[in-house]
């Protein structure tokens, strides 16, 4: 699915004309941090609620801004993987997104992309999830397979994290099966280092919970 498919219109954008005190109210209104600064369809950056905060004239309009803010965004044709992994190691609430001649289309909320990593990266499935770490060179998907196949266990999603302070290669997986003893066994059979382990994953409605699972599951 492109980004532009998960586009909020009810996220609104700052213009260059407004005051230091319209932005605040509208940070207020939408309850985000920040928003993004447009001036016509160039996107400027991303303003900070507090940035507003400990501006000393409120009456100053957003243009004396322009170059001094951070130009978080994706490009329209990523997958919105990416936009969960921008919004993540940056502590966004909304991700911009500009299309290939860098023109601003709009921005999708962050609680909007962990609800769509939700329905499409097999959270909502029941099942469990084994973490496992390795070396870069003893990494092999195909081997890892075919030990759950060995189990009746099927891969839902996997995701590799490279671990800075270890070096160590981290494997999530999400598997189909709740009672994950066997295949854990299977795995230290076969010498591999089983990190973590999680049980049964049933759908989530709340957002707290999807938000600690979504940290367990992509491991960023």
């Amino acid at each position: 699915m492109p980004l532009d498919a998960l586009l909020e219109t009810t996220i609104p954008v700052l213009k260059p004309t407004d005051t230091i005190d319209d932005a605040l109210r509208m940070i207020a209104e939408t309850h985000l941090e920040q928003l993004p600064l447009v001036s016509e369809t160039e996107y400027w950056g991303l303003l900070k609620e507090s940035t507003l905060l400990d501006w000393e004239n409120p009456d100053d309009v957003l243009s004396v801004f322009e170059g001094k803010l951070n130009r978080y965004f994706c490009y329209e044709p990523l997958h919105p993987f990416e936009a969960v992994k921008l919004a993540i190691q940056n502590k966004l609430p909304i991700v911009p997104v500009l299309s290939t001649d860098n023109q601003y289309m709009g921005a999708i909320s962050r609680d909007a992309l962990f609800y769509y990593l939700g329905e499409n990266g097999s959270l909502n499935e029941n099942g469990g999830i084994i973490v496992l770490e390795m070396k870069l060179g003893e990494y092999s998907l195909g081997q890892i397979a075919r030990i759950c196949e060995g189990d009746n266990v099927i891969i839902l999603n996997s995701r590799v994290f490279t671990n800075p302070q270890t070096g160590m290669l981290e494997v999530t997986l999400k598997l189909n099966k709740q009672e994950l003893q066997t295949v854990v066994a299977s795995f230290e059979r076969f010498e591999y280092t089983v990190k973590e382990v999680y049980g049964d994953l049933p759908a989530y409605d709340d957002l707290a919970n999807r938000y600690k699972l979504l940290m367990n599951y992509i491991n960023m």
